[in-house]
């Protein structure tokens, strides 16, 4: 009979006019908690692939920047040789010593694929190759002439310790390209003889084979493509294989010309990252003689690539994404929990109906039994009309869940209230938040990441006096640094008029007092923060930003203008804001940034500008900060 009355409420109009109206809503609101939880999870997903890709690129510059540097190297040491020496000099005609001399050393380096000394002629003197197929390294006897080649012409009028560095390109045998391809660069540097006349180049070819297959072993472990382009925007390696080395075969296979605007942010990015067509793009550039003179020393350097581009791509939250991390049987399982919760509480709802009409109808008969004057079958009638829907809430009240018994308590007794129902549904609320953290312990991938967008500096270049930009950043920043008890000054020594771009110097000053504020005062009580300007020299003046708190080691001190680099690693801090500094002073803005600090005795960042901005300086990431 209990089972009866069950189904006989499930299959009344009223229980399903309940169920359409109750099962759809909280479908929905499980739907936006599994859509979120998606979200989460893939943001999280993207946060992880885009750190890859920023220690991918860091890697891949820095592998090319050291073996440039190495190959230099080499290439100097090849042009050292005490063999070689007596040989051009004229102490020794025979070149066999030589050849024993280039045989060991390309044998010793297993990228050198070719090592030759041409004379002043063109004309090859002595010719080591390495065997692509074998590994071995050969004397090569049939020699050229070589000099109408283009790395002979760029390299033999060098001055002494100069270096030609040639196209990444691919290796070509008797006017065709090799197969399988062969990624080469060719280093040149010229040798003279006792009175200092250029009697030829000692040239190497490179083979950059394994160094370029790491943009596509890395591109797929991270599932980020992973590219490097030269200055053309032809690609070198990252893409598929009939989209590289255009330039080689004829081909206009450019990123260039693909995506010529996406290039066109590329191109003027010496580094960073921006935001493209809902892709995060991570440059960075390679500059062949940046590479190969880092300690800051100059040098002769002639390039056939003016630079090269790494680039990383870090999809944006799409559908897509996020379907990849869905998981169906968890939300079949979902559904099915919102269907049992629907039934329940439409069951619980048309029961509810149910007595209130029952009671009505008792009302009436009561009505009409005392106008008949009939109270014997008034109470019998009463009994028997309220039988079934008092049974069946007994029934129900007997199978229903242990965490329904009052309510279903309620329902039988025919005094349902509000309040009841309210707080059953607050139940049901209680379990969607439960299902919300079985999902969210299930997949245990969403974490806190903070993406240091940085603001680009302002382009708009006028004349302004240095005295209105400062004072209009301790106007904005005051309140909030008094908020946190620092006292800002402002110490203008100087009446300097600037040709240059005060949106960008703005940025510095407010990047270098937020930095103050985050980590001058930290774990003692706050101080002040001062900015003070003066004029430096003719032509210059000079910003320094001083605060009277910690201080910071040599270790910190050494490394704050690095991107990336943080204390705060996890407590909001991007370490990009510096690094930004750095990039607007030395670039934008043309001037130098330095930084001095000990441990007790406060941090000062000086800034020296010159009073005109250089039209336009692309060497800002490559530049060597100085700390002291």
């Amino acid at each position: 009979m209990a089972m009866v009355g069950l189904s006989q409420g499930a299959l009344s109009p009223v229980f399903v006019r309940y169920f359409t109206l109750i099962f759809p809503g909280l479908t929905g609101i499980f739907l936006v908690i599994w859509f979120a939880s998606l979200y989460l999870v893939t943001r999280a997903d993207i946060a992880e692939q885009r750190n890859a890709a920023v220690a991918a690129i860091s890697a891949e510059s820095n592998l090319m920047g050291d073996s440039l540097r190495n190959f230099a190297s080499d290439l100097r040491a090849v042009a050292g040789l005490q063999s070689l020496r007596e040989y051009i000099d004229g102490d020794v005609r025979d070149s066999g010593a030589v050849m024993a001399d280039f045989s060991i050393f390309v044998r010793e380096k297993p990228l050198i694929a070719q090592l030759r000394l041409i004379d002043r002629d063109g004309l090859e003197t002595v010719r080591v190759d390495r065997n692509p197929d074998t590994q071995d390294v050969e004397i090569v006897t049939d020699l050229q002439n070589k000099a109408e080649r283009y790395y002979f012409s760029s390299s033999i009028g060098l001055p002494a310790d100069g270096i030609y560095i040639s196209a990444i390109d691919l290796n070509v045998e008797f006017g065709a390209v090799e197969t399988p391809w062969r990624p080469m660069i060719r280093l040149a540097t010229p040798v003279f003889d006792r009175g200092g006349a250029t009697v030829g180049i000692v040239i190497v070819n490179v083979a950059l084979s394994r160094m370029l297959e790491s943009f596509d072993r890395r591109g797929l472990t991270s599932h980020t493509p992973l590219q490097i382009l030269n200055a053309d925007g032809y690609w070198l390696a990252g893409v598929e294989r009939d989209r590289l080395w255009g330039f080689m075969f004829g081909r206009e296979t450019t990123l260039a010309g693909e995506e010529p605007a996406l290039w066109s942010r590329i191109e003027s990015a010496d580094g960073g990252e921006f935001v493209f067509d809902g892709r995060t793009v991570i440059v960075r550039t390679l500059y062949p003689e940046s590479a190969l003179f880092q300690d800051g020393r100059d040098g002769a350097v002639v390039k056939d690539d003016e630079y090269w581009k790494i680039v990383a791509f870090v999809p944006g939250v799409t559908a897509g994404a996020m379907w990849r991390h869905a998981n169906p049987l968890v939300a079949g399982a979902g559904l099915i929990v919102v269907g049992l919760f629907a039934y329940v509480l439409s069951m619980a709802l048309t029961l509810r109906h149910e007595a209130e009409t029952d009671k009505r109808r008792a009302a009436e008969d009561l009505e009409r039994s005392e106008r008949m004057a009939s109270l014997g079958r008034l109470v019998a009638g009463v009994a028997h009309e309220l039988n079934t829907p008092v049974g069946n809430a007994v029934t129900v009240a007997s199978t229903l869940a242990e965490r329904v018994d009052d309510f279903e308590k309620d329902v039988a007794s025919g005094s349902l209230r509000r309040s009841v129902i309210t707080k059953f549904i607050g139940e049901l609320k209680d379990g969607t938040r439960i299902i919300l953290d079985g999902l969210e312990r299930a997949h245990g991938l969403i974490g806190h990441f903070k993406q240091v967008a940085v603001d680009q500096a302002s382009e708009q270049r006028r004349e302004f006096q240095l005295q209105e930009i400062i004072a209009g950043v301790a106007a904005s920043l005051k309140s909030q640094l008094r908020h946190d008890g620092i006292t800002l000054y402002a110490e203008i020594e100087t009446e300097a008029v600037l040709d240059s771009y005060p949106g960008a110097l703005s940025q510095v000053l407010i990047v270098l007092v937020e930095n103050c504020r985050a980590h001058a005062f930290q774990g003692r009580a706050p101080g002040t923060v001062t900015m003070i300007a003066r004029d430096k020299a003719e032509k210059m003046l000079e910003i320094e930003v001083r605060d009277d708190g910690v201080g910071m080691p040599p270790d910190t001190l050494a490394r704050i203008f690095e991107p990336f680099f943080t204390t705060r690693m996890g407590q909001g801090g991007s370490g990009l804001g510096l690094s930004i500094a750095f990039n607007i002073v030395t670039g934008t803005l043309g001037g130098s940034i330095r930084a001095k600090s000990a441990l007790g005795d406060g941090t000062s960042v000086l800034v020296a500008l010159p009073l005109k901005a250089p039209e336009r300086n692309r060497e800002a990431m490559e530049r060597t900060y100085d700390v002291g």
